[in-house]
């Protein structure tokens, strides 16, 4: 996925939203969000109307509401609409309508653009005082389903209209003050410690273990280009090759804030792409000691990731690169598991109560970073993916370390970490297989 941004409405962007209609109608699909974007009469018009719906005043006997356009960056395409409705006191939108409409483009759908406008709104919604936002869909609406879900939607109930099942989802968006979500500029922003480095690689690659790092570090030969620091030390950075392509490669720090601080550093450098290799706990002893691990969600219990997202339970991961990455593992002979991944601050804390909990929300394993460096990548703008190495089993009577220890089975491990210099050449279009 491309990135984009919401924008609202403007005269220049008149013959871009007629196109989306044009293609919306002939594709015979709904334009959701789009305030009667189907019944215009030209856009100039509806571009007036909309706007002036902005304001209460100015729509008597309807809600207000700002509608926004997502516009690919790249090209300035218009993806999808969406609009946010400053209250629910409406007969419809009470209980079907809700608070958030939105439609993809007929020819941009499957590309995780649905789920990023969203993304994007919610705290624009946040800003507007909302302290939660009521979303719907019909029910076998698997993908707009997904897209709510994604965003921490949790399902409320079902209702019945005009003999059509909608579901209801509640999405929170002020959780307490310790928990709200503030999405504007840092008083300190990585650019300030560190600037952009020459011809730095677009995709990164990086592993936690100090033993795996040194001996991929020690494989490749690379040179140095830059470094990350802190109170622990210092961190380089080298550009390598692999099978003719050039990337860069760190060592990852352990648990979310060095994480996401050390990788902070890194894309001010000039990283967009992070591919990123971690160990972690299983919580299904069926999953084999080394066996690979692709997560689909991460569930946010950590601290890190609410300085970057507005307050879920989880948070979808791996949006590209997913089938790439399988088919890779098919050619090189490797199994995999799929599933929601636990993210934790304290393993000393994993107590069995909460790993039935977690186990029961669809936890396949545990480990402390994902979701905190998925909700960097998606606040600034980075594509992310983490693959996982199963370590020691929580899925016992007893702790089991297995492999948990870096020593152990290390040539194993430089195999698996190898994988991910594969998918960085997948993602970035050329397999080396």
């Amino acid at each position: 996925m491309e990135k984009i941004k919401l924008v609202q409405p403007e005269l220049t962007d008149a013959q871009e939203i007629w196109a989306y209609r044009g293609e919306m109608l002939a594709a015979g699909m709904s334009i959701d969000g789009g305030a009667a974007l189907e019944k215009a009469t030209s856009p100039e018009d509806w571009i007036k109307k909309v706007r002036l719906c902005e304001k209460a005043e100015n729509c008597p006997g309807k809600v207000p509401s700002h509608v926004y356009l997502a516009k690919r960056e790249s090209d300035g395409k218009m993806v999808g609409i969406i609009d946010l409705r400053h209250h629910i006191d409406h007969p419809v939108l009470s209980v079907w309508g809700g608070h958030i409409g939105y439609s993809v483009r007929a020819s941009e759908q499957k590309r995780g653009y649905g789920t990023e406008m969203l993304r994007l709104l919610l705290p624009i919604a946040a800003e507007r005082g909302l302290k939660r936002v009521l979303i719907t869909c019909t029910d076998g609406n698997t993908a707009s389903e997904k897209i709510i879900r994604h965003n921490g939607g949790v399902y409320e109930k079902s209702v019945t209209v005009e003999g059509e099942t909608i579901k209801r989802f509640w999405i929170t968006l002020d959780a307490g003050p310790m928990l709200t979500f503030y999405g504007g500029p840092a008083v300190i922003e990585p650019y300030m410690v560190h600037p952009p480095v020459e011809n730095f690689p677009q995709t990164v690659v990086s592993v936690f273990s100090r033993q795996l790092f040194d001996a991929l570090a020690t494989f490749f030969d690379g040179d140095r280009i830059g470094q990350t620091h802190d109170a622990d030390g210092i961190w380089p950075v080298y550009a390598v090759s692999y099978k003719g392509r050039r990337f860069a490669f760190c060592k990852a720090r352990v648990g979310a804030p060095a994480c996401v601080g050390n990788f902070e550093d890194v894309i001010a450098m000039g990283a967009r792409r992070i591919i990123l290799v971690g160990n972690c706990g299983v919580l299904d002893k069926a999953i084999a000691d080394c066996g690979i691990i692709i997560p689909t969600a991460a569930l946010r219990d950590e601290g890190t990731s609410y300085h970057y997202a507005p307050a879920s339970d989880s948070i979808s991961v791996n949006r590209r690169g997913r089938e790439e990455f399988k088919e890779i593992l098919r050619k090189l002979g490797y199994p995999y598991v799929e599933g929601i991944t636990w993210t934790t601050d304290a393993f000393y804390r994993e107590t069995r109560e909460k790993v039935a909990a977690r186990k029961a929300m669809g936890a396949v394993c545990v480990e402390m970073e994902c979701a905190a460096v998925q909700a960097l990548c998606d606040f600034r703008g980075v594509e992310f993916f983490q693959f996982l190495y199963a370590g020691d089993n929580l899925d016992h009577t007893a702790w089991d370390p297995r492999s948990l220890s870096g020593d152990t089975r290390l040539d194993d491990k430089q195999k698996i970490g190898l994988l991910a210099f594969e998918l960085a050449c997948a993602m970035e279009g050329s397999s080396c297989l």
